[in-house]
């Protein structure tokens, strides 16, 4: 059976990728729908920012221009790291953006898993 997961993934990847692997070994086939805000991609702005920790209750302030580049490369080093784990699972997924409008990731999404599975056959 597909199962569909919608979120922003912000736990640890090791974690979900145990996930995922144990419901590959019960047969299911997995779509993830990686849900981001274009702000927790490319952190704009050049006021100071306070950054909470929703789980810690941590606090940190910070000038986004000071830490961007560091930050992007953090993002993106993840966003690699959780897309690599999904195709050694043989997990589907695809970012959608929160700030844009809705529609364009999905059905591009689809359109390449369509033609795929047509070169797997």
């Amino acid at each position: 059976s597909d199962l569909i997961l919608i979120s922003d993934l912000l736990e640890p990847i090791a974690e979900l990728m145990e996930a995922f692997r144990r419901l590959r070994v019960r047969g299911h086939d997995i779509i993830v729908a990686h849900i981001l805000h274009g702000d927790e991609i490319d952190l704009p702005g050049d006021d100071l920012i306070r950054f909470d920790d929703l789980e810690s209750a941590e606090r940190i302030v910070a000038q986004p221009a000071i830490i961007r580049d560091k930050y992007r490369q953090e993002v993106k080093n993840w966003l690699a790291e959780f897309a690599h784990g999904c195709a050694g699972l043989r997990v589907d997924q695809f970012l959608e953006r929160a700030d844009l409008a809705p529609g364009d990731a999905f059905p591009a999404f689809l359109a390449r898993r369509k033609h795929g599975s047509r070169r797997r056959a």
